[in-house]
């Protein structure tokens, strides 16, 4: 699926605080079986609901090392 639904859920949290968010998964869905979503598919999805790739890289490495303090 190209969970079109949720995309007006993932716009106003992007637009509530962009700084708060991060990037998650279940990966590798060890509960799911042949029911699992195609990663790559997902991430392509992550790529055209956030087109800006200052955004991008807030979301996946700024904002967890940030929140996560992975750089202490």
């Amino acid at each position: 699926p190209d969970y079109d639904d949720l995309r007006p859920f993932h716009d106003r949290l992007v637009e509530a605080n962009p700084q708060q968010v991060v990037w998650g998964s279940d990966w590798p869905f060890v509960r799911m079986g042949d029911q699992a979503p195609d990663v790559g598919a997902l991430l392509d999805t992550f790529q055209r609901w956030v087109d800006d790739p200052a955004l991008r890289q807030a979301i996946l490495v700024d904002n967890p090392a940030r929140i996560y303090r992975f750089e202490e």
